[in-house]
């Protein structure tokens, strides 16, 4: 899933667009079917925007480095408000769905 988000480092702005998976833990207990290693939870720089200009190609990796790991640290909320909006566009979508009844 593709996200955008801002940071900051040293009072420099960067809007970073950034493809992320979603983490799932392994699962260690129960049946051996039932079992599975851990996955997801990787990001991946796409885009970095400064003053409205592409800097991707022009960073140094230690700045690029933090960006990925500000952007793997947001990624789960971003996750996270995902859901929260589905669930409340079901739950409006039901209550229409009654109204229209």
């Amino acid at each position: 899933m593709i996200f955008t988000k801002t940071f900051f480092i040293d009072d420099v702005e960067f809007e970073v667009e950034f493809d992320a998976t979603p983490f799932k833990p392994a699962r260690t207990y129960g049946p051996a079917e039932n079992c599975s290693p851990a996955e997801g939870g990787e990001t991946d720089v796409t885009s970095v925007l400064v003053g409205g200009f592409e800097m991707l190609d022009f960073l140094n990796a230690a700045t690029l480095k933090k960006l990925n790991e500000m952007a793997s640290e947001a990624a789960p909320e971003m996750f996270s408000d995902l859901a929260d909006q589905a669930g409340e566009d079901a739950a409006e979508a039901r209550v229409f769905d009654r109204d229209m009844d």
